[in-house]
């Protein structure tokens, strides 16, 4: 698999969501429930050895993370402290997968939260006298739409990212020590937004953010102060729910959307890369916000040893100040890629996908994101393992059946060669399954990344484990992740994105051709 593709090159070519308040496909986090045992690190262990990994891209070398790390033990409930923990073996993390806090490059992982909780387990360890470490920590990256569920159910035993501590979510769980106090949410407006010179210009504005966070409290509040003072209130529109802060700025940036508001750090960290955003520090929605991590109500063993961490890497300590700089204000790792040359291919191709998506009656939007996943839409693409063009196929395969297509390194050979396998992979997914539409694009997505005969394999131990063969998010995804690796769940859900952006860029031309104005 390629490198972590950030989302601004798709959103120039062809996507900017604004499906505010559009309901996901993915199910509750209650759909994940096991009666089985907790199992040990040495039986995840050998579960692993028991897959053929059989992809293109690199995924063999995620195999020794699918032991202990990527959602590995999230389909198992477990509760109790400290103690419980010690002798389970491993403590498991939820952290958010985003550009900031935890994401995946090549074969290493990186992020705010990564590096932190990687410090974390040494000092759990050395508290504990354990040497060498006895405890290991399981990172669990999941969407923030089910973060405070998974914990309170029992599916992982801390959470730590960028988490507001609330007066709403204090109710629910308890938190550690501020890592970061002091920060304030503030107003980031895009390239076609009016300007904004206080907080009663924003009068009837949309402003998106996303659901049962923070900033959608404070901009409740904001609303009554409009409405006390006879403004029109602020039209809030929710992201989609699998969106990250840094994917709406993103969206704000190429001015699909006109505002949103983000922490400061944030803001300030993105607007050195997205040259259109329009940064308003000045404008706060809320000050002098704290955040932390968190831990289940009645865990005072846990928290007092993660306090006792944090002290020592708090925003403001010297080992502290090192990392979060490193991420918050360190712009080098980041990239704007507005790629001319990438604009150019999407229209080179787009009359192939359209052609053969009518064909083989696939989204051709759906197939566009799977190119871009797979190589940019660059056909002069070829991987370490042969695999080539727009579609990333090998030329083996896609000259035998069910393909029976040569020459695919012409780019209307190679997208035709890809459809149709796409095609063959949607059609192993009938009536039968009892699954609906949108899960048959993602487990045949993952079966065109994985292999077929992988997907199988793990779609028979979902029913095992309890989980829904028939739906991939924290269903079918678990075990990937853990049998597979971090590779064939990030090139889902990356395409996942991928396309809903690209429907909602679609529904936005539909609505400015209707004579709508710019928001």
């Amino acid at each position: 698999m390629r490198h972590f593709i950030h989302l601004q090159l798709f959103l120039i070519l062809i996507v900017c969501q604004i499906s505010c308040g559009h309901e996901s496909s993915k199910p509750n986090a209650n759909t994940i429930a096991s009666t089985k045992p907790n199992p040990t690190i040495e039986e995840y262990q050998d579960s692993v050895e028991s897959y053929t990994i059989n992809v293109k891209g690199d995924s063999v070398a995620y195999l020794h993370w699918a032991a202990n790390d990527e959602i590995t033990g999230i389909a198992n409930t477990a509760f109790g402290d400290l103690d419980s923990i010690v002798k389970r073996g491993y403590i498991r993390v939820l952290v958010p997968y985003s550009k900031t806090y935890y994401y995946v490059e090549g074969m290493k992982r990186y992020g705010l939260a990564y590096e932190l909780v990687s410090l974390f387990e040494k000092e759990l360890n050395k508290i504990l006298g354990y040497n060498p470490p006895k405890i290991r920590v399981i990172f669990i990256p999941v969407s923030r739409v089910h973060i405070l569920e998974l914990l309170t159910s029992g599916h992982a035993d801390m959470i730590a990212s960028g988490y507001a501590i609330t007066p709403e979510r204090e109710e629910k769980i308890d938190f550690s020590i501020p890592t970061v106090t002091g920060t304030k949410d503030i107003l980031v407006g895009g390239p076609n937004s009016p300007p904004i010179h206080s907080v009663y210009d924003l009068a009837g504005q949309h402003v998106c953010v996303r659901e049962n966070t923070s900033n959608q409290a404070s901009l409740i509040r904001l609303n009554k102060i409009l409405e006390k003072a006879g403004r029109k209130p602020m039209h809030i529109d929710l992201s989609d729910p699998y969106f990250e802060s840094e994917d709406i700025l993103e969206m704000v940036n190429e001015g699909m959307m006109p505002f949103t508001v983000v922490s400061d750090d944030l803001g300030k960290l993105w607007n050195s890369v997205y040259t259109n955003l329009k940064v308003y520090p000045e404008i706060a929605v809320d000050s002098n916000v704290s955040y932390g991590w968190a831990v289940r109500k009645n865990s005072p063993q846990l928290k007092a040893v993660i306090n006792k961490f944090i002290s020592t890497i708090s925003k403001g300590t010297l080992a502290g100040n090192m990392i979060y700089n490193k991420y918050l204000k360190n712009t080098a790792r980041l990239k704007n890629a507005q790629s001319k040359e990438a604009l150019a291919n999407l229209n080179r191709y787009k009359a192939s996908f359209q052609h053969y998506g009518k064909a083989f009656s696939i989204d051709w939007l759906l197939l566009s994101a799977q190119a871009f996943q797979e190589s940019q839409l660059n056909q002069q693409t070829v991987s370490h393992k042969g695999a080539v063009g727009v579609m990333q196929l090998l030329p083996s395969t896609a000259a035998q059946p069910p393909i029976n297509i040569s020459n695919i390194r012409t780019a209307d050979n190679n997208i035709h060669a890809g459809v149709k396998y796409m095609r063959y992979l949607l059609d192993q997914y009938n009536a039968k399954d009892q699954m609906d539409s949108l899960n048959e694009q993602l487990i045949a997505l993952a079966a065109y990344n994985c292999g077929p005969g992988n997907v199988r394999k793990l779609r028979r131990e979902a029913i095992e484990r309890g989980l829904n063969p028939n739906i991939w998010f924290d269903n079918v995804e678990i075990l990937a992740a853990h049998h597979i690796g971090r590779e064939t769940v990030q090139y889902v859900s990356n395409i996942y994105v991928y396309y809903r952006s690209y429907q909602a860029l679609q529904r936005y031309k539909e609505y400015r051709e209707k004579g709508h104005s710019k928001r």
